[in-house]
């Protein structure tokens, strides 16, 4: 709260709906339900949470049943791990248009199996679990991606294969890089735009 109004004219209508839903969690005055015993008569008032992401206590929640969820469904086997980024002059174009970050999201799979169905002749599924970040450690506004990946894949009959080699760093940078711009150059078609996808693809 000492900063909040300093810099909420920066940020957009959503982040300051957010914080403020954030700051009201449990507020009785917004609402509440009241529980009673019925053997003593005690009664206790329960104020209504945010459920929002952004609270420290709902988004722990949501963390943990989401990491649970992951864990049930986590294949056992061999993992990797993987942190796809982009260029700090490309991270305004997902600022501008925040559903593109979806698209983000979708190009890291592509990434990553390209090469898996290359090795396998594209016999076999690769499992990938992809996580968008919209911040990095200084909480400035820069989306990245980490993708957890199986090292190997199933085919149609669910006969696992294994393993896959690892993916040299020039190759997925190669198909990463032409990915991200591809959906900056699908979305964003004006000249300036343009002349930086062109000095990016060299």
């Amino acid at each position: 709260l000492k900063y909040w109004n300093k810099v909420r004219r920066e940020m957009r209508d959503q982040i300051e709906n957010t914080v403020i839903k954030a700051l009201n969690c449990g507020n009785i005055e917004k609402g509440y339900i009241k529980h009673k015993c019925i053997d003593c008569g005690e009664e206790y008032i329960q104020g209504f949470t945010c459920k929002s992401k952004f609270c420290t206590k709902c988004g722990r929640k949501y963390s943990m049943e989401w990491a649970e969820k992951q864990v049930e469904n986590i294949l056992d086997v061999s993992h990797r791990h993987a942190v796809f980024t982009i260029p700090e002059e490309l991270r305004v174009y997902f600022y501008r248009k925040r559903e593109l970050l979806k698209d983000l999201q979708d190009a890291t799979y592509k990434v990553l199996d390209s090469f898996h169905k290359k090795k396998t002749n594209g016999d076999y599924e690769l499992g990938v679990i992809a996580v968008v970040h919209t911040f990095g450690g200084d909480l400035k506004w820069n989306p990245h991606i980490h993708a957890l990946y199986t090292e190997g894949g199933i085919d149609r009959n669910n006969k696992w294969f294994k393993k896959l080699d690892f993916i040299p760093y020039t190759y997925m940078k190669k198909v990463w890089r032409k990915l991200v711009l591809d959906i900056i150059k699908n979305n964003f078609r004006d000249r300036k735009t343009r002349n930086l996808i062109n000095k990016l693809y060299k």
